[in-house]
């Protein structure tokens, strides 16, 4: 059958597809891409996929050329035009057409293509005797966080590993430390048996495939270190591998002239391949984050508490400062001071204040004590969003870092104890977010299990850290406190500017599934 692909609002044979000779993407490489892999004619993590090209799209000023919904409706429209069960989608979304300018046009189209074509997807009895990996200095711009189209670096290191009679190149930096693979995520384990990846930086791609593994190596209790590692380092390391949404997770036999481990993909490896496989034969897994934001009600929501449903800033600010002053020290602004409270007191203030910082955790609490209750104020659209919830039996329920005694005051002080069935604060437990312990803590008697039908909403980096890590949907309610860094990291499903924008989404969603909560 032929391939049929997309541009630009039209669906045409693949051999026809064709763009402007002055489109930007083909004379300055000025666009971004991203590729999907389908599996049993499901995308595998489109979602995260789609958040990297949005995050790609903004870093060049590059404008969507259609909304997001009406673009996952194309793209499976393509994987029903080729007919494909297991393969990959790309898709490539350029400034667009314009006079040739180094400069941004002052007016321009995106330009938009999508193809799709089969792609073999190994299962756990494909015979896979590992790859042979050569090292190149690493030649590209400093912007590899940019799924960019620019790649003649790239491609330059994948035709020097074929001509070498290996399967990819890693490149390494002027320290001789191991950014990426022309096209994947580079790891290795270490003889303390760390499996260590490189953390997130302008310097790599943030892969998706990547975010998966780490998310199967904690949920497998391996001990994982975000960290550079030395080219030296890989070729003395016990197994090694890398990872992308076409290469899956391919074994590392060799570096250059070097043998890992006996020669053959290592224990842990296979494991860990063993355990992705497995993934992409669950359509649960494929899809369920789509399906939740797009089909399905939740059965429950975690919500943090400050700055996503009240607004007690200014009862912490004079609380903190007067802290600082009273032990000596520089009174903090307001970035400042949410910088630093987005953690518990009890992990924030041993770094703050040394060893005297139980007196200060003990001044800080009868400080905010005094006023708490007269500072707290409920956000826009909050109550409402709560009530609404309540009225179709929605499990709800609060986690915060916010100490558990304090916490509970406030819910009473609004009256809103009737919403929650389950609060957990900081000293409540032996542990704080974003451990994901204290989830299991609030469903424990209840019959939920945490999963990605449960939404985890907050509006720190923390909440979105401990939903990943209890396998619940990140949900991020905007105030600007997260960095572009953390966001890669740990992505939300779905970002909202307020409580209530996330009720006008909740209220479409309820309408798409014929009542099945009852109003």
């Amino acid at each position: 059958m032929s391939r049929v692909s997309y541009v630009n609002g039209r669906y045409y044979p693949h051999s026809r597809v064709s763009v402007h000779v002055e489109d930007r993407g083909y004379q300055f490489a000025d666009g971004v891409y991203e590729v999907i892999l389908i599996k049993n004619r499901y995308l595998v993590d489109e979602e995260p996929h789609l958040d990297r090209l949005n995050r790609s799209l903004q870093s060049l000023e590059i404008a969507w050329p259609m909304k997001q919904a009406s673009l996952k409706q194309v793209i499976k429209e393509i994987i029903n035009k080729n007919r494909l069960k297991d393969g990959i989608v790309y898709i490539q979304i350029t400034r667009g057409v314009a006079k040739r300018d180094h400069g941004f046009p002052k007016k321009s189209k995106p330009t938009l293509v999508i193809t799709a074509r089969p792609l073999s997807v190994p299962n756990l009895n494909t015979n896979n005797k590992g790859a042979k990996v050569i090292t190149i200095p690493d030649i590209r711009w400093r912007r590899c966080d940019i799924k960019s189209v620019s790649l003649l670096p790239n491609v330059l290191g994948k035709q020097a590993a074929r001509e070498q009679g290996a399967q990819e190149a890693w490149q390494f930096d002027e320290e001789g430390f191991v950014t990426e693979g022309t096209s994947t995520n580079a790891w290795m384990l270490d003889t303390d048996n760390n499996l260590i990846t490189r953390y997130l930086d302008e310097a790599i791609l943030s892969g998706v495939t990547r975010l998966t593994i780490m998310d199967i190596a904690r949920k497998e209790g391996i001990k994982l270190v975000e960290r550079p590692f030395t080219v030296d380092e890989a070729k003395k390391s016990k197994e090694a591998f890398f990872t992308s949404s076409t290469s899956f997770l391919t074994p590392v036999v060799q570096i250059d002239d070097v043998i890992i481990g006996n020669g053959a993909p290592g224990v842990l490896t296979a494991k860990l391949l063993a355990s992705y496989l497995r993934y992409l034969d669950s359509p649960k897994s494929n899809t369920l984050i789509t399906k939740v934001l797009s089909q399905m009600f939740p059965e429950a929501i975690v919500f943090d508490w400050d700055s996503t449903l009240v607004d007690n800033w200014k009862s912490i600010a004079k609380a903190l400062n007067a802290t600082l002053i009273e032990m000596g020290k520089d009174p903090w602004t307001e970035s400042e001071i949410r910088q630093n409270s987005k953690r518990s007191a009890r992990e924030a203030f041993p770094e703050i204040f040394g060893e005297d910082w139980e007196t200060a955790l003990s001044f800080f609490y009868e400080a905010f004590e005094k006023n708490h209750l007269i500072g707290i104020t409920p956000l826009p659209g909050a109550k409402d969003l709560l009530e609404f919830l309540r009225k179709r039996e929605i499990y709800l329920g609060i986690i915060s870092n916010k100490n558990g005694s304090f916490l509970r005051k406030e819910i009473q002080k609004l009256g809103w104890g009737k919403y929650f069935k389950n609060v957990l604060g900081a000293t409540d437990l032996d542990f704080d977010k974003p451990s994901k312990a204290i989830v299991d803590a609030l469903f424990q008697r209840s019959n939920i299990t945490p999963n990605r039908l449960v939404w985890f909403v907050g509006d720190a980096v923390v909440d979105l850290e401990c939903a990943h890590l209890a396998n619940c949907t990140p949900i991020l309610v905007e105030t600007g406190s997260i960095t572009k860094k953390e966001l890669i990291q740990w992505p939300p499903a779905k970002s909202f500017s307020s409580c209530v924008e996330l009720e006008s989404f909740l209220n479409n969603l309820e309408n798409k599934t014929d009542g099945s909560k009852d109003k």
